[in-house]
């Protein structure tokens, strides 16, 4: 019932104090209030219709500049609010990035020592650089490149992780500058480092089922056991085989 009474009208004195607003606390709890109200395709286009790229963008230029106290917090809201404003829709990625929006998520995490910022941030890269070349060439230009890998190299958490490569992956889709720029920076081995830190993370779970699945095969007669699960960490079953696709992500802080 509030999302219809939102709907209505809401959605625009949001965004407008998002763009007035001299208080973080406010701005971050309306940046938080349309991130919420972003459930479906309709919403996200009627909060794009009322200005809320160019709002959003702008007040993460605001953070930066210190025009407004105790941003963190902030910019996390900001940048998840973009994560969702992009949500599988390409007429708010095209806008995101024609506002600015490439370049002011790269400051972001080159600038934020926070690694839930980061995380948002790199969210949001991923979503406005999904099938949209020009995004991908601008995010090239502004130095997207380097500072993915800049924030792989930290060894972030996991979660953190999951986004920068995940970003990694939408930028340099089908863009060959972006890939030469990844591989000039040394992406191939900060990749394959993160990759085995994980396989040494879930070693100690692949023998574990592979021990319960050797027990599990004793009862059964010679030639009825299957392997479909055995030495495979649920997080990756079903991998294989897969296309490389590009992916999207809706954000919940």
């Amino acid at each position: 019932e509030f999302r219809r009474v939102l709907f209505r009208s809401g959605h625009v004195a949001t965004v407008n104090l998002l763009q007035t607003t001299l208080h973080s606390e406010v701005a971050e709890q309306a940046a938080r209030t349309l991130s919420n109200f972003m459930c479906c395709h309709k919403a996200q286009l009627q909060v794009a219709a009322a200005g809320a790229a160019q709002a959003l963008v702008s007040l993460l230029t605001k953070c930066m500049r210190g025009e407004l106290f105790q941003v963190e917090a902030l910019m996390q809201q900001a940048c998840a609010a973009i994560c969702n404003l992009t949500f599988e829709n390409d007429a708010n990625r095209i806008k995101v990035g024609e506002v600015g929006g490439c370049a002011v998520l790269v400051r972001v995490c080159k600038l934020s020592p926070s690694y839930q910022v980061m995380e948002q941030a790199c969210a949001a890269i991923g979503n406005i650089c999904k099938k949209n070349r020009t995004n991908r060439s601008l995010m090239g230009m502004v130095g997207g490149c380097e500072m993915l890998l800049a924030v792989l190299s930290m060894s972030p958490p996991e979660r953190t992780a999951v986004q920068v490569v995940r970003a990694i992956g939408n930028v340099a889709m089908r863009a060959p500058e972006n890939q030469l720029k990844f591989a000039a920076g040394n992406g191939l081995r900060l990749l394959l480092q993160l990759i085995e830190t994980l396989s040494l993370r879930l070693a100690p779970v692949d023998k574990a089922v592979a021990h319960d699945v050797s027990l599990s095969s004793t009862a059964q007669a010679p030639g009825d056991r299957t392997a479909s699960g055995a030495g495979v960490h649920p997080a990756l079953a079903g991998a294989g085989g897969r296309n490389v696709t590009q992916q999207d992500r809706k954000s919940v802080v």
